[in-house]
């Protein structure tokens, strides 16, 4: 049996993955005035625009950061 991930939990996933990226991504440059960190503006825009149109394109990362998330669980007990 195949486990379907809810479009508003992948929406929440999205948006609070890509919200953390964005956060990186302009702090240099509200804080210090120096350029914003490109790289992390990337993945703030590759997760928050899929997670608006169409979140279940989010679903195999979404899937994968669980299953990183039980893995690390295991470690630490």
């Amino acid at each position: 049996m195949e486990h379907t991930t809810p479009p508003k939990q992948l929406r929440s996933f999205g948006g609070m993955v890509g919200g953390i990226f964005l956060l990186i991504a302009l702090w240099p440059l509200v804080i210090h005035g120096r350029p914003a960190r490109w790289w992390a503006l990337s993945l703030s825009t590759l997760l928050i625009v899929p997670a608006i149109i169409q979140p279940r394109w989010l679903g195999p990362l979404y899937r994968a950061w669980m299953w990183l998330g039980v893995w690390m669980g295991w470690i630490n007990t």
